[in-house]
């Protein structure tokens, strides 16, 4: 259950089967069902989004963080956060292949464009596959023929 444990053993092993110029980005998160609460460290990956459902409204959670195999010691520059979750809040994380993906007019889909379909589908109440698929059918539908070459990678949690 302790991020910062599982970060250090992580760079570790990431450090010692990789060559010094590779690096990992990752979002990594713990679940606790009995005080409803997300803890989320950021390795040098994009922010997590998180639609509060009592308000209404998306938030970038925007941590500092390091990624894996660029340092010896990497914990020290990570920070932890801590989310109390309320019914139908929720998180997503996702690769930068989402928000690079590129049209046919060479033109990005952007952050800008993923936490518009974020808010929009979180806050009409669908379900995680939901969320899940009204985003990857959105990038998709932005991309339209052009060849995408990144991985797009997305995890929606969403509190029961």
């Amino acid at each position: 259950p302790d991020l910062m444990v599982i970060a250090k053993l992580m760079n570790a092993v990431i450090q010692k089967k990789s060559s010094n110029t590779m690096f990992i980005t990752m979002g990594l998160t713990t679940w606790s069902e009995t005080t409803s609460s997300l803890k989320y460290i950021n390795a040098g990956h994009l922010p997590m989004l998180y639609f509060d459902a009592g308000d209404q409204k998306l938030t970038e959670i925007k941590l500092p963080g390091m990624a894996f195999g660029m340092v010896d010691d990497l914990v020290p520059h990570l920070q932890q956060q801590e989310l109390k979750l309320q019914k139908d809040d929720v998180v997503v994380l996702y690769s930068d292949g989402i928000p690079d993906a590129q049209n046919t007019n060479n033109e990005p889909y952007g952050v800008a464009r993923l936490k518009r379909i974020v808010q929009e589908v979180s806050s009409a109440n669908h379900t995680v596959e939901g969320i899940r698929d009204a985003i990857l059918a959105d990038v998709m539908t932005f991309i339209g023929t052009r060849e995408h070459l990144d991985d797009i990678t997305v995890v929606v949690m969403k509190k029961k």
